[in-house]
């Protein structure tokens, strides 16, 4: 995703530690800043493809939200 900043909100991380709990296991997410591009790389993996696809959509709007 691109954005404005690359800076990680400590709101944004503890999202993403509440919901990798959530999961217990069962799948993660992984967010990340490029190191040479105005890009967050957002990565959602769970037991099912509608999951994953459900949380990358969810901190992808967070990410969107606070980082621009």
């Amino acid at each position: 995703m691109r954005v404005a900043t690359k800076n990680l909100s400590e709101d944004l991380l503890q999202e993403i530690q509440r919901l990798n709990a959530e999961l217990g296991g069962s799948g993660r997410i992984v967010v990340r800043p490029s190191g040479t591009e105005p890009v967050v790389r957002v990565l959602a993996e769970a037991e099912n493809p509608w999951k994953a696809q459900e949380l990358c959509a969810r901190i992808s709007a967070l990410v969107t939200r606070e980082l621009g």
